[in-house]
């Protein structure tokens, strides 16, 4: 969309984008204020390309710890369910409790 700016000499100028801002710009103040504002936008649009590739980065490791900790807690239910059979054993076989305990420890050790 065009924008139509006054200048401080009086002129106007339509302006379709920043090209031709930067040549308004190098006509009234030089080419070195037209190369810092490139510059600048260059480098602004390297850190946006960074952080898009860190974003990737972050959301992937987010993916994989999701998944780790769900395999996490099915392996304490399963460990939980058969608790509970041996609980509702006729006869409490203590050792297998026990066994089960001692796995529900390690998972959790091994995650702290």
């Amino acid at each position: 969309m065009a924008h139509v700016m006054e200048m401080k000499d009086g002129k106007t100028i339509t302006v379709f984008g920043l090209r031709d801002v930067l040549e308004m710009i190098e006509e009234y103040a030089g080419p070195e204020p037209r190369r810092f504002i490139e510059e600048h936008i260059s480098e602004i649009e390297q850190d946006r390309a960074d952080f898009e590739e860190q974003e990737k980065y972050y959301e992937g490791r987010i993916e994989k710890l999701e998944v780790h900790q769900r395999a996490i807690l099915n392996d304490v239910k399963e460990e939980l369910e058969a608790m509970e059979q041996f609980l509702d054993a006729p006869r409490l076989n203590r050792i297998k409790l026990y066994a089960a305990v001692r796995n529900i420890q390690k998972m959790v050790r091994a995650e702290l």
